[in-house]
């Protein structure tokens, strides 16, 4: 069993059950379920303070690597694993440039069949990225594989593999629900210089640094024209700060031949605040859906009270916790809403229960980060706290009040507290 790589947490046995990304990306993906979860695989990138960091950056020291030499190490993994045969599903590197830590576990559904084991580490931590973040290398690569039986997620980092944790498969239909990836593909080296070509990622690499790196390697359904097609992609997500907002460049590649499909640059809030770290780089949430509390709801229980209105807002993706944003509703004229009943904000885990809620208010904004968090069983064997990961399987849910908000152009807008600064991109409710 290999030793836990610096600033790596050894994993308990068994574990409780339990990216990037900035502005609002350009979504081609219409397998709407996997997509959550693929771009959830930022791993719920959580602050683990007592964990030390490694004491090198991309720039110092930090052993890079492309995707195709760091799955060679995976499957070494692999090898020593029963089972099998095992086929790849997702591969996603990171470079960061104010650091981070991850876990695996933040992307299994809460049941009572869904948890890690065999783990060799539990948690993993990004130094600083110092270097070119648009090399297509990244500082630690995490590759998902599935067999007939079992899920296994493989963390990759300064030239060593380690088993952050294997799934019962398909009971929890999680890795195996991805497609697999072919043989014979262009590494994340050729999709990043494929990249650096075109018009928009050239532009944006010129005049953007430092900013973060998510590379991402997945097969899924595309609409080519107005016809679906199932294809294998490079996403390569760039984001930083660019005349004092957060930016964001969202590339897909063709994973066959390296051919750029698509760049979109998004531009968000602006980059202030006491973290260093741009909200809209780390979380994006999804479109709104306006719906009536049932009858018997509470706000405590289920985030609404019963008879009012409330918006469901999925999450695109997020490598934040908790206690790493803020919410707020805004009228198309910028003021905050102010409701006539007391409302709030409630995220909402996968399981259905409140895993944090803001305190009831007739102001739509909240002013400190959430301080009530759900009991265990919510977000696996422990109760939610400060450091529970925010993923692409949780929703948060708006208490709007008794009266009817649609068509107001009203915003949800999230802001960067805590290591985090600035907006994301608002999220318009219909």
């Amino acid at each position: 069993m290999a030793a836990a790589p610096p600033g790596a947490v050894a994993s308990a046995s068994p574990p409780g059950a339990s990216p990037p990304t900035g502005p609002r990306p350009h979504r081609i993906w219409l397998a709407v379920v996997a997509t959550a979860v693929v771009v959830s695989l930022v791993l719920g990138l959580v602050i683990v303070e007592e964990s030390p960091r490694p004491s090198s950056g991309g720039g110092s020291g930090a052993r890079l690597a492309s995707e195709q030499a760091a799955q060679g190490t995976a499957n070494s993994v692999l090898r020593s694993l029963p089972g099998g045969p095992w086929s790849l599903r997702d591969a996603q590197g990171y470079d960061s440039p104010t650091g981070d830590n991850g876990s695996a576990q933040a992307l299994v559904p809460i049941n009572s069949t869904c948890f890690f084991h065999n783990a060799t580490v539990s948690t993993f931590s990004l130094a600083p990225f110092t270097g070119d973040y648009a090399q297509g290398t990244a500082e630690a690569w995490l590759f998902l594989y599935a067999s007939a039986d079992e899920g296994a997620v493989v963390l990759v980092q300064n030239g060593t593999g380690y088993l952050m944790g294997e799934l019962p498969e398909p009971a929890c239909s999680v890795l195996s629900r991805f497609s697999e990836i072919p043989a014979g593909l262009v590494d994340s080296t050729a999709a990043a210089a494929a990249v650096d070509a075109a018009p928009a990622g050239a532009s944006f690499t010129a005049n953007v640094t430092p900013a973060s790196a998510i590379y991402t390697l997945a097969t899924g359904s595309v609409l080519l024209g107005s016809s679906p097609a199932n294809v294998t992609l490079w996403s390569v997500r760039y984001s930083g700060c660019l005349a004092a907002h957060v930016t964001a460049l969202d590339a897909y590649v063709y994973a066959t031949n390296g051919t750029v499909l698509s760049e979109v640059v998004d531009r968000g809030g602006a980059c202030t605040g006491g973290g260093t770290t741009p909200i809209g780089s780390a979380f994006a949430g999804g479109p709104a859906f306006l719906s009536t509390c049932p009858t018997n709801d509470t706000y405590a229980l289920d985030g609404c009270t019963a008879g009012d209105y409330a918006y469901t807002v999925t999450v695109d993706s997020s490598s934040v916790n908790f206690t790493s944003l803020l919410f707020e509703v805004k009228t198309a004229d910028g003021a905050i809403v102010q409701l006539a009943v007391d409302g709030g904000f409630s995220i909402v885990a996968v399981n259905g229960l409140v895993a944090a809620q803001s305190d009831p208010s007739t102001d739509l904004a909240m002013s400190s980060v959430f301080a009530t968090f759900g009991a265990s069983g919510t977000c696996g064997a422990s109760p939610c706290g400060p450091s529970t990961a925010l993923t692409a399987l949780d929703t948060i849910v708006i208490d709007m009040g008794t009266a009817d908000p649609a068509g107001l152009g009203d915003q949800f807008v999230v802001l960067g507290t805590g290591l985090y600064s600035g907006t994301a991109s608002p999220i318009a409710l219909p």
